[in-house]
């Protein structure tokens, strides 16, 4: 068994991953939409952080 912290610190780079991957598709989505794109919505577990690596994203 891992140590706690050790824990909490692969989950905080998995959501910074998460996070990274998520600002990709929102730049392309920029990238190829331009002024037609009005907003991209994160919902469900993604959006109130409390995803598991199971979680996808709905948006």
């Amino acid at each position: 068994m891992s140590h706690p912290a050790q824990a909490l610190h692969s989950e905080s780079e998995g959501a910074h991953a998460e996070r990274a991957r998520l600002n990709e598709v929102v730049q392309h989505l920029r990238e190829h939409l331009g002024d037609s794109l009005i907003a991209v919505v994160l919902f469900g577990s993604q959006a109130r952080g409390e995803a598991t690596p199971e979680s996808d994203w709905a948006c």
